[in-house]
């Protein structure tokens, strides 16, 4: 009871005196007094905002050189990219199974393979890679074409879809005729 007569009367001075000084000051003086305030209480808070900004700018620059060394040790050399691709391709003896798999999709969408052209190209360079050229005939829907590529694709990853040509004998007609070129890419060693 005591605190809200307290509490009370408080307020009642706090009003009285705003009032005496919002009619002395007016309303510019009012605003030109919490302009102030305000002022004061900016420079009174400027240096903690001066010595987070510090900190801030220092935590940055310790993580900008941590990153830059992390990308150092991170990138390795050409050579060691050009080995590190060599060793992810199948060895050059996986060419048989390779031609089984594509066989085996073939026969998973119906899609009969009568002939087909298949070369062997040995790296002159001293890489020590070696490609298989795949050319297949194959007359079906375009659905199905798609979708053997896309099996072939997905189950040889060192494959690559080189050409694919498609035509079709007339405007309503069902079915295309493709050629399919795949590369598949293999390490001699």
């Amino acid at each position: 009871m005591i605190r809200a007569a307290i509490v009370t009367a408080s307020l009642r001075h706090a009003g009285r005196f705003w009032r005496i000084w919002r009619v002395r000051l007016g309303a510019e003086g009012v605003a030109g007094g919490l302009l102030l305030a305000l002022a004061a209480a900016a420079v009174a808070y400027a240096p903690f905002l001066r010595d987070d900004t510090e900190t801030l700018h220092a935590d940055v620059e310790a993580l900008r050189t941590s990153l830059q060394s992390a990308n150092r040790k991170r990138v390795p050399s050409d050579r060691g990219q050009a080995e590190t691709l060599r060793t992810l391709l199948p060895p050059l003896e996986a060419g048989a199974r390779d031609l089984r798999t594509v066989f085996a999709a073939a026969s998973r969408h119906r899609v009969a393979l009568p002939k087909g052209e298949y070369t062997l190209h040995r790296s002159e360079d001293g890489s020590e890679l070696a490609r298989m050229d795949v050319v297949i005939p194959v007359k079906d829907r375009y659905a199905t074409i798609k979708a053997l590529i896309a099996d072939l694709l997905n189950e040889l990853p060192h494959a690559s879809l080189s050409e694919l040509k498609m035509e079709r004998s007339t405007a309503s007609a069902d079915l295309l005729d493709a050629r399919v070129r795949l590369t598949l890419h293999y390490r001699e060693r």
